[in-house]
Order: C-alpha cells, then structure tokens, then sequence
C-alpha cells in the first residue's frame, strides 16, 4: 500500500511540476496583463489535472498517468511508453498551445526594453511515443514499424510488431494474434509475411519482430485503423480476449526523418537505408529525380543481389517507380560486404507540375508466392535541390560518371543530306576514357531535342558491348532522318542515361547530357569535296571523286568512286566496309559491289586507296537523287560510316580528245591510255570499228595493268559493247602496251563521230585479273577515236601490218604456158618491239585480180607464213585455165588487213605477168 501510496505522490509532484514548468515555460507576451492572466490559466488547468490524478489513484504504473484504457489515447500529453519521454511531450504540447514567441528582456542598465522572437521548434512524434500493450504482467508488445504503400485496389500496410518477453519461460506466440479494423467497425485479416511464418515463440529475456500484411481500402487512413491485441481464450464466448490496440493519430509521422537510418531486414540480412539527396533535373516537360540513398549492411553475412525495389511516393499520394543506376546482373552482381556502406542512386521521370515537397521514399519488396508487394521501410525525402542542365557547346568536352570514373564526351559534329522528303542527319560523337580503370561503356539512348521542344529519339548499336582502357578513345556515328524544317531548326542532343538493361518494369532513363549542334555540314553535291570520317581505329579523309552512269548488257552501271586518305599519323587496318547505294528512295544493299583498288588492308600516313561502288540499274530509270554510304561490318552488325548525296543529273563521263591521254589512278596500276589509231573494216551488212589504244605503266615496278572494257557510243545515243585483247602478263615499268577494242555497228549507224568509253573491268567485287571476263567496270572516260580515212598506198613497196612493215623487194607471177602461175616474192619483214602487244589477229591478205576478173587470194600470218628477217621469199602456186596457153597481160595485185573476217586495203599495184619461164616454142619444120 505505501508503494502505491508513494507511487500517487511522485506522479502527483511529477505532473504538478510539469504543468507549472508548462506555465512558465510560455514566454509572456509584450503587455503585463496578457503575461498575469496566461499563468492564472495555467494554474486553473494545473487545478483539473491533480483532480484527474486523484480520481485515478488506482493506476500500477506511471505510464498509466498518459494512457488508460482501450480508445485513443489523449493528445493533450503525447505519448510514450516512459515518463521522460512524456515530459519531453508535454513541455513540447505546451510549446505548441500557447504563443511561438518569446518577449522582452529587461536591461539592468536602463529602462529601456528589447523585443526578441524566437520560433519554437515542432515536436515529433513517431511510433515509439505508442504506449506498449500488456501480454503477461511483465512481457509487452509495442507497434515498432508501419508502411503504407498505395495501389489502384487500395492500400498495402505492412505493420512490425516486436514482441519483448520479459519473464523467465518462452512466450509462445500461437497464443496471440492481431486484428486491424477501423473505428467504424469494418475488420480486417492480416497475414504473417512468408519470412516471419516459422516464427512460433519469444525466448525468456529477449525480443522478436513479426510483420503482418493487410489490404485495406484506398480511402482508409491509418488513422482510422485499429491495430488489436488478442489472446486466444477458450472461456470467453468469441474465444478470445482483447489485450489492447494501437491507434497512430493522423499527427504522427511514420516516415523516417531525414538524414536518419532505418533500420531494416533485406532478405536476412539487416541493413541501415538513410536518405542523403534528393535532386531534381528540369529537362522540358519532366523533372529527372534523382535520389541518392546509403545501405549499410550491418549483419554478419553479404548482402547478395536485393531484389527490393523502390518508390517515390508525393505528398498527394502518386506512385513513381525508381530506377537505380548500379544494376545487379549475373555478370556484374550487387552485393554488400558485412560493415560495407555503398550508396546507389535512383532515378525516376515525374512531371514537371508534380510537387515534390513532403515527398517520401518508400522500400518495398515482392512477398511469397503471390507476389504480394510488401512495403518495408518509408523515408522522407530532403528538399530537392534543383540543378538544371546545362548544354553543352558544340566541340567541347563534357564529363559523365560512369561507375564512379571519368567518360569525356564530345560531340565533335554534324551533317546532313537531304532527302525527298526528309533530311538525314548524322552526328559524329567522341568517347574518351580520362578515368584510372578500364569502364564499359553504358548503350547511352540518345535523344534529338528540336528548337520547339519535340523529342526524336536516335536508334543506334554503335555502344553495344564496348569498354574502354584508360586513355582509350571511341568515335560513333548518330543517324536520324527527320523533316527539313527540324534539321533547320536550333538542335540539341541529349545523352540519357540507359533503361534497365534487363528489360524489367517499370523502365527509366534521364539525361547524363545535353549538347548543342553546330551548324550541320551539307553532304549534298560535294562530287570533289573532302569528308572526315572517325573510326575507332583512325581518322579518314573520304572523296567522291565520282560518279558515273554506263552503258551494259542488261542495264546501265551506277559507279561511284570514293577516295580514302588515311589522315592519322599511323598506319591504319582498313575496317571491312561495304557500299549502299540509294536511288531515290530506295536503298540497294544487296546487289551493290565494293571494289578495292588495292588487297592490302594496310594504309599508311597520307596514303590513300580508291574504293569503287557498283551496281545495275534498269536503262530506263530517271534518277533525280542518288545516295551513296559506306558502312563498316563489325560481325553481324553493320554501322554507317558515311552518306553521301547527289542531287540532278549524273555527271556526264570525262571526255578526252584525240591522242590526248587520260590516267587510270589505281593505286598499283598506275597507267596512262590514249587512243593510238581507228579504224573501218568495211562489211556487207555491217562495218567494224577498230581501235588500239597506247597504255603506259607508270608503276615503277613490274604491274599486271587494269584489264579495260568499254562501249562505243554513236552520236544518236547507241551503244555497241568492244571486244577487248591485251597483254595477258605483266608489265615492265614505264612499258607501253597495246590494247585492242572493236565491234561490229551496223551500216546504218554512222561511225564517223563515235566515242569510245572504256574504263577498267571488275568481276563481281573485284578488279577483273588477267584473263578474267569483266562483269562490269569503273573509272571510265569517253575517248574521241576520230576513224581514219584510209587511202591505199598506189604501190606496194613498203607495207605496213603493225607492228609489222614489210618492203617488197620484187613481186614477180610468172606464167608458164599452161593452166598454172607461179608467184615469187621477195620481202623483208621488220617488227616495231616498241609496244608489248597481245596475240595478234591480224592476217595478210594477198589478191592477185586477173584482167578477166578472176580473183586470187592468199592469206598469210605475219611471222609464221611470212618469215622475219632479209630479203626472204615466199612462194606460191595459181592454178586455173584462164591461164592457158596466156602469153602475157597484166594483173593487179592488193594487199589487205584482214580481220575478223573484215578487211581493207593497205595497198595496191597493177603489174605485168613475168613470161620469163614460158617454155620457149621451137618452129616445126614443114
């Protein structure tokens, strides 16, 4: 009895004390009567306080002075479960109730008074100001946690209840349960979370957390909320006894202040989250949140791989999904040593007009089979500190994180070739690592920003799986077509972030950069014009040289010749590229050929290789815009390297006058051509032209020389494809060779004014070798052949067959009486060895024309029936009966070119029969 006696007295002396500490606590205010009736208001409440003592002198502890019973517990005090956390409440609950200033100090010194306000700070309650419930007379239970996550079908509540058992036996928990239901009588039913299902007792002395799980609606507020105590009891008619309830006043903060920890368990390991910044990145419509959030795995074990994941729940209640930077993969997994810190960021996209104050952070994880979503943990969010991005200028550098090192980006510029009914723009974007370790490189999305705020996002592979060593650097190519008015436009380039690699919901990406864009260079009719191209392993100056439209058998040839010059200071490894050509509108990659000039893949400083683009078109196709790209292979995958635009007409072919020389520039074939003569074979239905053109090796080494092909072309537009002879082995240096090209044009076709277009032939993609049949050919040019009028010689003393000449020393046909005449001729044969020439079809023909008409024809082969050297003789028989018993009479002998069937005269000479060997007749005597 004298300890509850003693008990009443120092709660008595205790609330007293209080309550007068409360009056005075209260800074009066400026007028002296304001401050007398404050203190006799303060005694009168101190009057019904020791009253409300009194009548409760039946109270067991002193905690039972702030709460009794089963409702809510009073405000007036706060709440807690010990007396020096009440007396913290009710110092603070009369902070709160009277004025927040304080007034008036008097000076010693003089009368004078000064007037100082000072503000009172809030008081905060939590959880642990909830009064505990009783289970045994010495073991309680006290609501520890409670996290509210808000969906589209009502609210989650995840609810901690930490069990202290202080007696001497385990408390077993299948004695007890809890029960959630509003103050209007609606009831829920909880359910354990899986990982707190085993949990059956409390050990003697110890303590344990349980978490229960209930849905409740979205209109409900947890103020609402009855959290109740039961214990199964089999004497009571519903079989159960109420124990107490927790009811958390709408006041009470449930989120964790900020720059506190809260202290949690990931799986099984427990682990501190405090919130340390929360920044906010203005870009157009949205704000880029970013939350910055420290783990400290405080267990015993590593924290392998946390599937939680993260919300940003507003103050009006809206769900945003967080994302964080670091993810965990199975390459690359996320773990936390035991007594680790790391600090990860995640990021979320939220518009613009969303209000960011009061915002919290909310954990939440999957919970058992259903995938119910659990929330673990709430914090509160710091106040957004706003950083606006600022872009970048164009050629200069700017620094991202990437995994805590150093990326230097620049966007190094930008082209465009327009379109019909867009413009193609391309961007050149440079990669450095200024870090201490090696980094891969996020698949960065980039974004087009127009001047008017529209977005158009860019489609690239040029980051897939690329690292990069310390110092290393990397040059990509950004391509987007959009309209002309866009491409116009001021342009910005945003660099954002990556979604989440692994494809999980819900995806995030917000903007590590922004930068602005030059001026882009026109690509459009830069025949001649000199392009830079980055790539990984060098620099490149690129030319298109040309482009050209020939004529072929089965449609016309598109060849586009673009020069690369290695620009570096190193050797350079030629990527594997291959060529695109787009007419008009339409992109053929198939069935276009690139050719090299050269096999080797090696290009030193300065030098440059040609590389040739072809394809076939059908002949009647108006091309109003043709397109030529490189693009470089890099397994499956391929990357455009460059586009390039002509818009109009194809440039004509270069013309060349008459023995004017034109160089064929292949790099190892070095040649100069021009035409050495032309001529007419005349026939009965058709006339073959002939041409042989001089080619000289300006290698200075021994080179297999370009194998030409061409067309002749009639002033009327007609084309007639050349059969083609040269050398079939290499040639010395600075040797001159001939090529011959003829074709059979029918009479009709007037040949006077042809052109020959020749140029080097390729098979399929490769320049045509040495024996080869082209399949097409490059690098053309239109040469002036002008056919010579021939006039044969009146004599046929000195005859030339090239290289070939021939002097008649005597040319005698002898008659002998009968059917028969022998001819004998007499000749040196001389060969020109200036020029290598190929395998000559030329043949000799030699007609005898009788005065009757008769003709008689002896075809020779130059080297082979007609023998080189000096005065030698070659003879022959005619044998006939016009010839009989002929005494004399004259012959005219020409001397033709014959070939290919076709011939002309070279020369020709009327002569006499030699009678000389008629048998001479004697007189028969009578």
């Amino acid at each position: 009895m004298n300890y509850i006696y003693n008990k009443k007295t120092i709660l008595w002396i205790a609330a007293a004390t209080l309550i007068l500490g409360q009056g005075t606590s209260v800074g009066a205010e400026p007028e002296e009567t304001r401050s007398i009736q404050t203190i006799q208001d303060l005694q009168s409440n101190s009057k019904q306080v020791l009253t409300s003592i009194l009548q409760n002198a039946s109270i067991s502890t002193p905690s039972d002075v702030l709460y009794n019973g089963q409702g809510a517990r009073t405000q007036i005090f706060g709440a807690g479960s010990n007396i020096e956390s009440n007396l913290q409440t009710v110092a603070a609950s009369a902070g709160n109730t009277t004025s927040k200033t304080t007034t008036t100090k008097k000076a010693t010194t003089t009368q004078s008074t000064k007037s100082t306000t000072t503000k009172t700070n809030k008081t905060l309650h939590t959880l642990s100001n909830l009064k505990s419930v009783k289970l045994t007379s010495k073991s309680v239970v006290k609501l520890t946690d409670l996290n509210v996550l808000t969906q589209e079908d009502g609210k989650t509540i995840s609810y901690t209840l930490t069990y202290q058992n202080n007696d001497s036996k385990n408390l077993m928990l299948i004695d007890y349960w809890t029960k959630v239901k509003t103050k209007g009588g609606t009831l829920y039913s909880p359910s354990l979370i899986t990982r707190d299902k085993d949990k059956k007792s409390v050990a003697a002395g110890s303590t344990l957390d349980v978490t229960y799980l209930v849905k409740v609606g979205k209109s409900v507020n947890v103020s609402d909320l009855l959290f109740q105590i039961v214990k199964w009891d089999f004497s009571k008619p519903n079989y159960e006894s109420s124990l107490g309830q927790f009811n958390v006043p709408a006041s009470y903060t449930l989120s964790t202040p900020v720059n506190k920890s809260k202290s949690i368990r990931l799986g099984d390991t427990p682990v501190k989250v405090k919130v340390t910044k929360l920044e906010v990145h203005p870009v157009n419509e949205y704000n880029y949140a970013e939350v910055t959030v420290n783990l400290h795995n405080v267990g015993y074990k590593m924290l392998e791989n946390p599937t939680a994941k993260w919300v940003l729940r507003t103050a009006g209640g809206s769900n945003y999904p967080l994302i964080a930077e670091t993810v965990s993969t199975e390459a690359a997994p996320f773990n936390i040593q035991p007594q680790e810190n790391k600090t990860i960021k995640l990021n979320a996209t939220i518009p613009i007009a969303v209000k960011l104050t009061g915002a919290e952070l909310v954990l939440v994880e999957e919970e058992g089979e259903a995938k119910t979503v659990l929330p673990l943990a709430t914090l509160e969010l710091p106040k957004a500190s706003t950083t606006k991005i600022v872009a970048t200028a164009p050629f200069k550098a700017r620094e991202v994180d990437v995994d805590g090192q150093k990326l230097q980006t620049t966007l190094e510029g930008a082209t465009v070739n327009q379109s019909y009914d867009k413009n193609d723009l391309s961007i050149r974007f440079h990669l450095q690592n200024t870090g201490k370790q090696t980094i891969t490189v996020p698949k960065y999305e980039f974004v087009l920003l127009s001047g008017t705020g529209k977005s158009y996002p860019i489609t690239t592979k040029a980051l897939e799986n690329v690292t990069l060593k310390p110092d290393e650097e990397k040059t990509i190519k950004l391509d987007i077509s959009v309209s002309y008015a866009v491409a116009q436009g001021a342009l910005k380039l945003q660099m954002n972030v990556p979604k989440d690699p692994e494809k999980k919901e819900p995806s995030f990406s917000y903007p590590a950069g922004v930068y602005i864009l030059p001026t882009p260079s026109s690509l459009q009719n830069t025949l001649g014009s000199e392009t830079t191209v980055k790539s990984d392993n060098g620099t490149y100056g690129v030319i298109w040289s040309s482009i050209q439209r020939l004529p072929w058998t089965d449609g016309d040839l598109l060849s586009a010749k673009l020069t690369l010059k290695n620009t570096s200071v190193k050797t350079l490894r030629l990527p594997e590229l291959q060529g695109a050509f787009t007419v008009d509108s339409a992109k053929d990659m198939t069935s276009t050929k690139l050719i090299k000039s050269q096999a080797a893949s090696l290009l030193g400083p300065g030098q440059s290789i040609d590389l040739y683009l072809l394809t076939k078109v059908p002949t009647s196709l108006d091309i109003a815009q043709l397109q030529v790209s490189l693009e470089e292979k890099v397994g499956e995958e391929s990357f455009e390297w460059l586009k390039l635009t002509n818009i109009g007409a194809i440039p004509d072919v270069p013309k060349i006058e008459k023995n004017k020389e034109f160089t064929l520039t292949t790099l190892g074939k070095k040649a100069e051509v021009k035409t050495r003569k032309t001529v007419v074979y005349p026939g009965t239905s058709t006339d073959l032209v002939y041409t042989e053109l001089e080619v000289t090796n300006l290698e200075n080494r021994q080179t297999e020389l370009s194998q030409l092909s061409g067309y002749y072309q009639s002033s009327s537009g007609l084309y007639f494809k050349t059969n083609v002879k040269q050398i079939e082995y290499p040639a010395g240096p600075e040797d001159k060779s001939i090529v011959t090209m003829w074709a059979k044009i029918p009479k009709r076709v007037t040949v006077s004014d042809m052109r020959l277009i020749v140029g080097e032939g390729v098979t399929e993609d490769k320049l045509t070798a040495i024996k080869e049949e082209p399949t097409g050919y490059v690098n053309a040019a239109s040469l002036e052949i002008a056919p010579e009028q021939l006039t044969p010689l009146t004599k046929i003393e000195q005859v030339e067959l090239y290289p070939y000449q021939i002097k008649t020393h005597t040319f005698d046909a002898y008659l002998s009486g009968g059917s028969s005449v022998a001819v004998e001729w007499y000749y040196t044969l001389t060969v020109d060895d200036a020029y290598d020439l190929p395998e000559s079809e030329h043949k000799l023909v030699v007609e005898i024309t009788d005065a009757t008409g008769r003709v008689f024809a002896k075809e020779l082969v130059p080297a082979t029936d007609l023998k080189m050297g000096t005065n030698q003789l070659l003879s022959w028989a005619i044998d006939d009966r016009v010839f009989e018993d002929r005494r004399g009479g004259t012959y005219q002998i020409s001397i033709y070119d014959l070939f290919q069937g076709e011939k002309y005269k070279i020369a020709g000479q009327s002569m006499y029969y030699n009678p000389n060997r008629i048998p001479v007749q004697l007189p028969t005597g009578e």
